[in-house]
């Protein structure tokens, strides 16, 4: 389904909150790595899945909805600590961009979860970003960004990328990066990423220290493709 036939050529505005979501993840970027050791990344895989089906969490987008071959482990230190996010895609009728969130402390103890479901408004073709935290609905969010299919979303995270892999070809990225971010299923992606922040990046489990929720944005893209984009966000 398309919610319009020049998707491809709309063009996203800047605004505020915009604006403020990409520089909250742009600053746990700046904080954060993703975990490349294939053996010590599967240590929390299952460290994660052990709090799943001890059912020590709640589960909205349903356990059968999990995907388990796309799960990216960041590391993140903030204010000299250290926290371990393991993030699972959520599928079935949910946006490529929805995810389980789960943390663990510097000690590998179980420290909080958030969920992000992302999904379509049919009567208006337009998303709706539901956040959890700890099982808890914190924020219900119909926006005005017009439906994408997961085609079209894979399409804008892989445009997302490209740019920020240019981001050192600073002629080309002067002229044209910003405006490829701003356009199309670009736009539409970078601006659903931004929308799961806002509400959580106030809220436990870390003490507001951490959005968790804004870390499967640092999962989707990359902790260093996020900074090069953020760049084309600031007011």
């Amino acid at each position: 389904m398309y919610a319009s036939e020049d998707v491809n050529n709309k063009s996203y505005t800047i605004t505020n909150e915009i604006a403020s979501n990409f520089r909250n993840i742009s600053e746990i970027a700046s904080k954060s790595y993703d975990v490349k050791d294939m053996e010590l990344k599967d240590f929390y895989i299952e460290l994660a899945k052990n709090e799943i089906y001890n059912k020590n969490i709640v589960i909205k987008g349903g356990i059968d909805n999990l995907n388990f071959n796309e799960i990216n482990v960041v590391k993140s230190n903030i204010d000299g600590k250290y926290y371990t996010s393991v993030n699972v895609s959520v599928g079935g009728e949910y946006s490529l961009l929805s995810n389980l969130n789960i943390m663990f402390n510097e000690n590998d103890t179980f420290e909080g979860y958030t969920e992000t479901l992302i999904y379509n408004n049919d009567k208006l073709d337009k998303f709706i970003i539901d956040n959890y935290q700890n099982g808890k609905l914190i924020e219900h969010k119909q926006t005005d960004i017009d439906y994408i299919n997961n085609g079209q979303i894979r399409e804008g995270i892989r445009g997302l990328k490209d740019i920020g892999a240019e981001q050192y070809n600073k002629s080309w990225y002067d002229k044209v990066g910003c405006i490829a971010a701003l356009l199309g299923v670009n736009g539409t992606v970078a601006y659903l990423i931004a929308g799961t922040c806002t509400a959580a990046c106030v809220a436990e489990p870390v003490g507001g220290a951490v959005c968790a929720a804004c870390i499967g944005g640092v999962c989707v893209l990359g902790a260093a493709d996020i900074g090069a984009i953020v760049a084309c966000f600031k007011l």
